[in-house]
């Protein structure tokens, strides 16, 4: 019995980490087709109300958003599908067994794609950036890890 809650509470875990990588997504850079969200506020609005964005910026962010979003749908795309696979292997082998071990460590490392796709996006954007703006949103980037964290 103690093994089962030991491995309830990892899989527990290996939720909470999948949601705070969606998460970090969504609240950074995350963009619906028509409206753009973030969970403290609107990112969009940051962009252009605190980072004072021109013209040209707006413009080079928009096209490098679009592959961000891109990319970011692929990753989510394939979280869905390891969860579904997930679901498989323990329905078929129980909760240690090595598939259940080796579609997690697959949930893991796309977990850790959109964690690096979102970091490289946002060094992607300090290309754009004046060193001013790059300043002021890596204040709010590192602000709202320390919130995310608090939850």
């Amino acid at each position: 019995m103690k093994q089962f809650w030991q491995i309830l509470f990892f899989l527990m875990i290996v939720a909470c980490a999948a949601i705070g990588g969606v998460l970090i997504g969504q609240n950074f850079l995350g963009k619906s087709s028509a409206v753009h969200h973030h969970a403290a506020g609107d990112m969009h609005a940051l962009f252009h109300h605190d980072l004072n964005l021109n013209a040209q910026q707006d413009k080079k962010l928009t096209i490098i958003e679009k592959d961000f979003r891109r990319q970011k749908a692929l990753l989510e795309e394939q979280m869905k599908l390891a969860n579904m696979e997930l679901a498989e292997a323990i329905k078929t082998s129980g909760y240690s067994s090595p598939q259940v071990q080796a579609v997690v460590d697959k949930i893991h490392e796309t977990m850790g794609g959109l964690q690096k796709l979102t970091l490289q996006h946002l060094a992607d954007m300090q290309g754009i950036l004046s060193e001013d703006q790059n300043e002021k949103l890596e204040e709010k980037v590192v602000e709202q890890l320390y919130r995310n964290a608090g939850q």
